[in-house]
């Protein structure tokens, strides 16, 4: 392997933190919400330690980003559960809302899930939605040909991500991950998962991984990259994600506006970029 654990008991767990204690307080708020109840804010926010202006502003906004949600999906209004546990046979977890209709098992009745995300942060994390699905799809025994909608809700910005899918599409993102799951431990893929990981800092393949990137975005060839070079390739990276922000929210406007697009190399759909968005970082 290009980087070596350490024994476990070198692994330092996570502490408690306010950002943690300020998204469990959230999330009760959302919860009780979409559970049709009114949540007492004061009191999550003394229970929990959090500044109560601000959980007041992320419950105003999840109600807003609610409210939307409800209108463009109409059966959020009968079926939507919070914090429902999935146990399926690849991953398990908690979605902070699902919505099926368990007694019709209508194919043109979509699985819904939705994840608040209540920190400062834009992220898109389609692996952990996938999973949810996939876990939704295991569990209740979805058809392949199921409409699976997930949607990420950034609801301190007031924004979100919806991909659609399918429950076939699922069971496939599941073989990948069983795949990846198997070679842990032998095979490191760094990446923005490092943030989360206690021995980020001493590891060798993410050192090799952010030479390599700072290399490509400088024009160089070094594979080794020092604190200050790491600074120095800074402004360079943050005018190259603009860049591809503004080129693919231009893409798909013009996808959606003007329909596919034939290149020497073939069609580009909007479908395809959406599914391309839907199979990152796997």
């Amino acid at each position: 392997p290009s980087s070596a654990l350490p024994a476990p008991d070198n692994i330092i767990p996570r502490v408690e933190s306010d950002i943690a204690r300020f998204g469990t307080a959230g999330h009760e708020c959302a919860a009780m919400m979409v559970a049709g109840l009114t949540p007492d804010v004061h009191h999550i926010a003394k229970n929990y330690d959090v500044a109560i202006p601000d959980l007041e502003f992320i419950y105003s906004n999840s109600e807003r980003a609610w409210e939307t949600l409800r209108h463009k999906h109409p059966q959020l209004q009968l079926t939507a559960e919070p914090e429902v546990k999935l146990a399926g046979e690849t991953v398990r977890g908690t979605a902070d809302v699902l919505s099926w209709d368990y007694d019709g098992l209508a194919v043109d009745k979509p699985l819904i899930v939705i994840d608040w995300k209540m920190g400062h942060g834009r992220m898109l994390h389609p692996s952990q939605l996938k999973s949810y699905g996939l876990a939704a799809v295991e569990e209740y025994g979805l058809p392949p040909e199921t409409k699976v909608i997930i949607i990420e809700v950034w609801v301190r910005h007031g924004e979100m991500h919806e991909i659609e899918t399918t429950a076939g599409e699922l069971i496939q993102f599941g073989e990948k991950l069983k795949k990846a799951l198997e070679q842990a431990g032998t095979i490191y893929r760094p990446g923005s998962a490092c943030t989360f990981c206690p021995l980020a800092t001493t590891c060798t393949a993410r050192s090799v991984y952010l030479g390599n990137a700072a290399a490509i975005s400088t024009g160089g060839a070094q594979s080794e990259i020092g604190r200050v070079a790491l600074g120095t390739a800074l402004p360079k990276i943050k005018q190259l994600k603009k860049a591809i922000d503004l080129y693919e929210a231009t893409l798909k406007q013009e996808l959606e506006l003007g329909g596919d697009i034939t290149t020497e190399d073939g069609t580009i759909s909007l479908m395809a970029v959406k599914k391309a968005s839907l199979d990152a970082g796997v």
